[in-house]
C-alpha cells in the first residue's frame, strides 16, 4: 500500500503522513477524476462552482508527483475547454470580473506548478475562449 502511494506522491517533510493518507484515499476513490469530470457535465455550473471543484486539486498540487499532476492538469484543460464551448454567452456575461480573475489566478497556479511543456499555450487558449464568449 505504501509503495502505491509513492507512485503518486512526492515526499515532503512539511506534510504530515495523515495528510498524505487522506489525499491518497481521495485519489483512490477517484475523487479528483470525479471533480474534473463534473466540470463539463450538464447542468453546467457557474464559474464559482467550477473553481470550487478545482480547489482540492489546487490545494494538493505540491504533494503530487509532477507526472501525476500533469495528467490531471491535462484533464482539467480538456474539461474546461468543453465547459467553455457548452457555456451560453448569456451565462458567462452574468459572471462578475472578480470571479473570472480568480479562476484565471487559480489556473495559473495549477498550470505553473505542473510545468507542462505546452502549459502556457493551453492556458492562453482557455483564456481566449473565455474572452470570446464574453464579447
Amino acid at each position: 500500500d505504501e509503495d502505491r502511494a509513492c507512485d503518486w506522491f512526492s515526499p515532503s517533510e512539511d506534510v504530515s503522513e495523515q495528510y498524505i493518507r487522506n489525499v491518497e484515499l481521495f485519489h483512490s476513490l477517484n475523487g479528483f477524476d470525479t471533480l474534473i469530470a463534473r466540470i463539463a457535465l450538464p447542468p453546467l455550473l457557474n464559474l464559482t462552482a467550477v473553481q470550487m471543484l478545482l480547489r482540492p486539486l489546487i490545494r494538493v498540487k505540491e504533494v503530487l508527483k509532477k507526472a501525476v499532476l500533469q495528467a490531471y492538469v491535462r484533464r482539467v484543460e480538456q474539461a474546461l475547454t468543453a465547459y467553455v464551448q457548452a457555456l451560453s454567452d448569456e451565462s458567462l456575461k452574468a459572471e462578475d470580473r472578480k470571479t473570472i480573475a480568480d479562476l484565471h489566478k487559480s489556473l495559473d497556479a495549477l498550470f505553473d506548478h505542473a510545468r507542462l511543456p505546452d502549459g502556457a499555450l493551453l492556458l492562453d487558449r482557455l483564456r481566449l475562449a473565455l474572452a470570446l464568449k464574453c464579447l
